[in-house]
């Protein structure tokens, strides 16, 4: 009986212990992502990249479209931003052109440097719904002193030319939603812009800038179509040429604001 309840005893202490051991689990070992893994973390990052890359490689044309949006009630705020950027280049410009450059390109980097120092007193005013599309062509202008205004509709346009006067008109042809068209294309924006500035006594010519020049047809003078960007420096240093040959007592008060 003693033997019995040792025994007994002896399993009810066994059973005890094996009660008060912690229930312990073996660690598994972590098994490294495999490929297809590393693939699916990749895809999540590429349109972060993509974002980037495009950042860093449009940031001039951003950096002009936030310039537009600080401003426009009329075109004062525009016009204080970009000028605040302009960095007259008269006499920086000594350097030969880029042996890369086209014929036509060459000549109009000698154009411009046969203007000189008049070159700053050059104002232009630029009308296109879309800026950015014309942000190396303005920067070859702004290099040489050239003063760029931007209007982005004929409202805009008639605005500035009621503020200020201008060497030459630069604008498209048709445009995306303008007046009197509210949706599509107006094919003729640009030339519905140059009859409404010649009737506010507007008279300095207008460069429009399209690869189809041979379809820019109206009885208003002064209207130049051009196609390739180096034919359109050609032809804006050829204006401002004729310009300040016709005035060669011009000063700062010729591209002032008007009272």
């Amino acid at each position: 009986m003693g033997r019995l309840l040792a025994k007994r005893e002896g399993i009810t202490m066994a059973e005890r212990v094996v009660q008060q051991v912690p229930d312990t689990k073996v660690p598994v070992p972590q098994r490294p992502p495999d490929f297809a893994t590393l693939l699916e973390a990749l895809a999540k990052l590429i349109p972060w990249i993509i974002l980037l890359i495009a950042l860093v490689w449009f940031h001039p044309e951003i950096s002009d479209l936030l310039k537009r949006t600080k401003g426009f009630k009329g075109l004062g705020l525009e016009w204080t931003v970009f000028e605040g950027n302009i960095k007259p280049a008269v006499g920086r410009g000594q350097a030969a052109p880029n042996e890369q450059l086209s014929p036509l390109a060459k000549l109009a980097w000698k154009k411009f440097q046969d203007l000189g120092e008049v070159l700053p007193l050059a104002r232009i005013l630029w009308v296109d719904d879309n800026p950015q599309n014309n942000f190396t062509m303005r920067r070859n202008l702004t290099s040489y002193g050239i003063q760029v205004d931007i209007a982005i509709s004929n409202a805009e346009a008639i605005d500035a030319v009621l503020r200020r006067d201008y060497h030459m008109i630069i604008s498209d042809v048709g445009r995306d939603n303008a007046e009197p068209v509210s949706d599509g294309m107006n094919k003729d924006a640009g030339l519905d812009l140059a009859k409404k500035v010649a009737n506010i006594g507007y008279k300095a010519p207008i460069l429009f800038y399209t690869y189809s020049p041979s379809k820019v047809t109206s009885d208003i003078l002064h209207l130049i179509a051009t196609g390739s960007g180096s034919l359109l420096l050609n032809t804006i240093a050829d204006v401002l040429t004729v310009e300040f040959k016709a005035a060669p007592a011009a000063s700062d008060s010729a591209v002032g604001s008007k009272k």
